[in-house]
């Protein structure tokens, strides 16, 4: 999908909870002049206050522009609050680039970096922008730009035809726009939010994007790159998209053969699906193709089936096209990675990837074609419980896909360690990882064993030189009632020399699992102002084995603890065998969101694993 999403308009960065905000938008005027379907000029003053170097960031300005739209007029004044410093700067100081990394883009990137020798500081920026065409949404008000900065007053103001039909969705917020007329017979709407407080970033909390007052703008006909839709329903909209798909889905001789050369010997569905899956794996890459309508149009098959390359839309429409070749029905499907409910309002906004929904015996499978390494199966942490539009030719039909319980997002731990009486000791560590919380070890994956070492020696709190050898792998177990596979990934450490215990003349403290040395609770109930905010549930399970040195006598262990909450639970045992000690440990936490004054829940859960992760094993020497 093109690249048209909220979230570049907003810095997300988690800074420092401040007494006071460590900026403040004094003062933002937003003017959209809609001159024609197609056809805007925004004129926009922003004037910032800086009191702190952590918000030097808010002194920049960046755009993004492609080629139906330009910067007319641009000003810049940079002034000391307390001092007499005076920069301005002017258009000729903006600096252009159409460089793109990772992507195929008509889109050019325009920015200013400004150094500020000092605060507090206000920084005032007037620009003019120009779009001639192909206007597909207007730009949001969104008057917060990062954690920590206050609004003292920001206006937005849209200007359009009468006969036009321009359409708004709050978020966030419940504004409402002052109705009136401008002199040339335009309607207005006008926006104003006052003395909005900062927000500030708290642990477990939504991102800033899900907190701050915003409001989208849409217009209800589509007049782009020589298409006509509508954007009035999702079903409406999905009949725009779906008539850009028309005639792409058209395969080459070549190419035919080969799935009917894969596919034609299997007996189920699912077998054709998993070999063509294969096929896309060892055939294509992803490059991002964001050209014209080509940020909401596939490429054709047959251009991607020859040149083995394609962003979402054109790997997405390839796919389709060899699975109904080879007799199987599938839909293409536009979703989120941000937002994990759309509004009533259709915008493009929201919605930034393509996936194929694929029926089939065993269930249905939503396909991440953009990267098959994903095994086929596994619907992925960023599309998972996230409603999508799927389209057809009647049209957008929109759909919550399928998500994993919390219980199955789990980490499995086993932990054996035999130490010597001087207190060192050797230890040996699984680490299995499945469903959501694979990703952590996945780049492990591709590392050499050395860089395995060293990203183990940060994972894992242990002195880098301890760790012998450290490595990944994959493997998969079945997902619920067959379908498909979910993904696990273990990693396998071992390490020597670990201080394991502390000792007198008599005794030893051993620490029973050495992998929380660092455990810091959180304690996020103090001075709360955010609801509770836990995205994806998860279980952890340590299975924690120690063997102890000839001789020794274990005089105390620490003791059982078990607390269970409305947010999650925590239990602890501790069993003695012979000359092993075993402590279980297990840690579930509920997805949700849970008011502010709950938050102490959720610190109970920490100090009652931080008490466990302290505890010691006392022993007796011979």
């Amino acid at each position: 999908m093109r690249i048209i999403t909220l979230i570049a308009a907003v810095t997300a960065w988690a800074a420092t909870a401040w007494a006071e905000p460590t900026a403040q938008i004094r003062k933002q005027t937003v003017h959209i002049d809609v001159i024609s379907q197609s056809e805007y000029r925004m004129t926009e003053h922003t004037e910032v206050v800086i009191y702190k170097e952590t918000m030097s960031q808010l002194a920049n300005f960046y755009a993004t522009l492609d080629k139906s739209e330009k910067i007319e007029r641009f000003a810049c004044v940079v002034e000391g609050v307390n001092s007499k410093f005076n920069k301005k700067y002017k258009a000729g100081d903006l600096k252009y680039s159409e460089y793109s990394g990772d992507m195929v883009t008509d889109l050019k990137s325009v920015e200013l970096s400004i150094d500020l020798p000092l605060y507090p500081i206000v920084v005032t920026t007037d620009v003019t922008y120009h779009r001639t065409d192909n206007t597909i949404s207007y730009p949001p008000f969104l008057p917060i730009p990062a954690y920590d900065t206050e609004v003292k007053e920001a206006t937005y103001m849209i200007d359009f035809p009468a006969s036009m039909n321009l359409r708004y969705v709050a978020m966030d917020t419940d504004m409402k726009p002052v109705e009136s007329t401008t002199p040339k017979g335009k309607k207005r709407w006008t926006f104003t939010l006052a003395n909005q407080g900062e927000v500030v970033y708290e642990e477990f909390s939504k991102p800033l994007l899900q907190q701050i007052p915003k409001v989208l703008f849409v217009p209800e006909r589509l007049d782009y790159y020589g298409t006509q839709g509508s954007m009035k329903s999702w079903e409406e909209f999905g009949l725009w998209i779906n008539s850009l798909c028309q005639g792409m889905d058209v395969l080459p001789d070549d190419a035919r053969a080969k799935v009917h050369e894969l596919t034609d010997t299997c007996t189920t569905d699912w077998d054709k699906v998993r070999v063509l899956y294969n096929l896309l794996r060892r055939h294509t890459r992803y490059v991002s193709i964001q050209l014209g309508i080509g940020g909401y149009r596939p490429l054709a098959a047959e251009f991607v089936w020859r040149k083995g390359f394609g962003d979402c839309k054109a790997l997405t429409n390839l796919m389709k096209a060899m699975l109904a070749e080879a007799g199987v029905a599938s839909t293409y499907t536009l979703i989120s990675t941000k937002y994990d409910r759309l509004i009533d309002l259709p915008n493009f906004q929201q919605l930034n990837h393509v996936i194929l929904k694929v029926p089939t015996s065993k269930g249905v499978i939503w396909m991440e074609c953009t990267n098959p390494e994903i095994p086929l199966g596994y619907t992925h942490d960023d599309i998972a419980g996230h409603e999508a539009v799927e389209i057809s030719d009647k049209g957008g039909h929109r759909v919550i896909l399928p998500d994993y319980a919390d219980t199955l997002n789990l980490r499995t731990t086993k932990v054996k360690t035999v130490f010597r009486p001087d207190g060192t000791g050797s230890i040996n560590i699984i680490d299995s990882y499945s469903c959501h919380r694979y990703t952590r070890l996945y780049g492990w994956l591709k590392k050499s064993e050395k860089d395995c070492i060293n990203a183990a020696a940060r994972a894992y709190s242990l002195p880098f030189g301890n760790i012998k050898r450290a490595v990944a792998r994959m493997g998969y177990r079945k997902g619920e009632g067959g379908r498909g596979l979910l993904p696990l990934i273990s990693a396998s450490v071992e390490a020597d020399q670990v201080q394991i215990a502390t000792s007198t003349r008599a005794r030893l403290f051993a620490t029973i699992n050495p992998l929380h040395s660092n455990f810091v609770p959180s304690h996020i109930a103090r001075d709360r102002k955010h609801e509770i905010y836990i995205d994806q549930g998860f279980k952890n399970v340590e299975i924690i084995e120690m063997t102890l040195p000839e001789g020794c006598m274990v005089e105390a262990t620490p003791k059982p603890v078990s607390i269970s909450n409305e947010i999650g639970s925590f239990t602890s045992t501790v069993s003695v065998e012979g000359r092993t000690v075993k402590q279980t440990n297990t840690l579930i936490l509920h997805r949700g969101t849970y008011p502010a004054a709950k938050a102490q829940l959720l610190d109970d859960l920490d100090s009652a694993a931080d008490t466990v992760y302290k505890g010691k094993v006392i022993l007796k020497r011979p």
